[in-house]
């Protein structure tokens, strides 16, 4: 074989060679830029229309029949903003993933046309606060809330992280653990009560010195967020008060007029509702007032209740004047003592004495007690309320609730609590379960209530995948086809030639 022969075999192969590298070269961009067409494809179906499965040992992302039920009757448009603050991986405090929390919310604007999802930073973002001001009654947000908000009816509802989980005592380790997700429950029920056309009214009297709406807002607030809507009456005639309607009594700082003892009690023996919050500071003289809580069996006491320090767990701290107050066991506290969500804080509070024992037609219970204290009124210039030794001791009650019966076995209600700042103190709702306390209070007055959607929560938490716990697998995963390409490399550099 001649030489020029050789060359031009040797040329045709390289060429052939070339060729066919070309070939496979463009063959494999081809699959790729496919592959990479089909998941961009998926990604957007799965984001349309929620098309992936949950393999997770809890179901956490999948939607029950009630809400899928509710979604697809709804006909008015709801707006859900996820506010978010840094960059962790789990909402708040919890146990529930951000990407979870995405999963679940982009199902229900999947399975519904009317929902909208909005994601954003409340850090890079601080003017969301006062966006969202006037329908949260100027509450305070923070990062990563979920506000579920219907413009048609100017309601909004405001879920925080330990919405979205239910929690329960661990003997073992002596401390609340998470042992339930309550997610689906808390966004349904909001999306329900927000877009109800009719919502529970409760009332609040005006017009004796009570708290302003700006200094009551907090309230109110927490009150629309479990349904419910707020409007002020000042007492002209029987017909300003509905009994289907409960009337709140908020720290008023001057009596109620004869006229309107004779309303607030034919209003009661109507079947109406009252709940009335003082503080210890309101020390003027009500006798109109004293004889309305006289009419349902209750006396309210002078002073402040402060914990003698005998019963640890009984007060904040070395605070023997803020309270952890016991809640007893009754029909209206049962759902929070057993979802172990009875931890409550009254800041300064006071006492009230049931006398019902002077008429057969009225029931009356403490609802909230105090642990082991004495009663003190504190007197001008006084800094520190030290024990005298004319002080009454004991075990004070600190919220009553007393029925008055009728002849037809229907009732008045009237709730007696002797503290206002664990109502109107975002901080309070923040660290304790006072929203929790807040609504068993308005179910025992209201014959009207927000829809509780009977929506299982999702048991077995367990701890969440981070970034950190996932770091080897994503190493892996990427390490193994670059090792597998090398290899590649390697042994086509050696053939190189043939």
């Amino acid at each position: 074989m001649s030489r020029e022969h050789l060359k031009n075999r040797l040329g045709r192969l390289k060429n052939a060679r070339a060729r066919s590298v070309l070939f496979s070269g463009a063959l494999t961009l081809a699959v790729i830029a496919v592959i990479v067409l089909i998941n961009i494809l998926f990604t957007s179906l799965e984001d349309r229309f929620a098309l992936s499965a949950d393999f997770s040992y809890n179901s956490l992302t999948v939607q029950s029949k009630t809400t899928e039920a509710i979604l697809k009757a709804l006909e008015k448009d709801v707006d859900i903003y996820f506010l978010t603050a840094g960059r962790s991986d789990t909402v708040g405090d919890t146990n529930i993933l951000r990407s979870d929390l995405r999963v679940i919310l982009n199902r229900y604007r999947a399975r519904s046309g009317h929902i909208r999802v909005t994601e954003d930073d409340l850090v890079s973002n601080p003017s969301l606060s006062a966006r969202f001001a006037e329908s949260l009654n100027n509450r305070e947000l923070s990062g990563d809330c979920l506000i579920v908000q219907c413009a048609a009816n100017g309601r909004a509802a405001l879920l925080l992280p330990e919405d979205l989980v239910r929690y329960g005592y661990d003997l073992d380790a002596d401390s609340y653990v998470p042992i339930g997700f309550m997610t689906e429950k808390a966004l349904t029920e909001a999306i329900v009560n927000v877009t109800a056309d009719q919502v529970p009214l409760v009332r609040l009297l005006r017009g004796h010195g009570e708290l302003s709406a700006a200094e009551a807002s907090v309230l109110t607030g927490h009150m629309a967020d479990l349904g419910y809507q707020t409007e002020d009456v000042t007492l002209h005639s029987a017909d300003d008060l509905d009994p289907d309607v409960p009337l709140i009594i908020l720290c008023p700082q001057f009596d109620i007029s004869g006229d309107e003892l004779t309303l607030l009690t034919g209003f009661a023996d109507r079947g109406g509702s009252i709940l009335y919050i003082s503080r210890y500071t309101d020390d003027r003289e009500t006798p109109n007032l004293e004889l309305l809580m006289y009419y349902f069996g209750i006396r309210q006491k002078k002073g402040v209740v402060i914990a003698d320090g005998t019963q640890q767990g009984s007060y904040y701290a070395d605070t023997p004047l803020i309270l952890f107050p016991y809640v007893q066991v009754m029909p209206e506290t049962q759902e929070m003592i057993g979802a172990a969500r009875d931890l409550l804080l009254m800041p300064g509070a006071r006492a009230f004495e049931i006398i019902a024992e002077r008429d057969q037609s009225i029931y009356a219970a403490a609802l909230l007690k105090s642990g082991s204290a004495y009663l003190h009124e504190i007197t001008d210039g006084e800094e520190t309320p030290a024990k005298r030794d004319t002080d009454e001791t004991g075990v004070f009650d600190l919220c009553v609730l007393s029925r008055r019966y009728l002849e037809d076995d229907s009732f008045g209600t009237f709730i007696a609590v002797g503290n206002a700042e664990m109502f109107v103190n975002d901080w309070i709702y923040e660290t304790t379960y006072q929203e929790d306390f807040l609504n068993a209070l308005l179910r025992a007055l209201g014959k009207q209530r927000p829809t509780q959607l009977d929506i299982a929560y999702r048991t077995d938490v367990r701890p969440s995948l981070t970034l950190r716990s996932l770091a080897l697998p994503a190493a892996l995963s990427f390490a193994l086809p670059f090792i597998v390409a090398l290899a590649g490399a390697f042994i086509l550099y050696r053939r190189r030639d043939l």
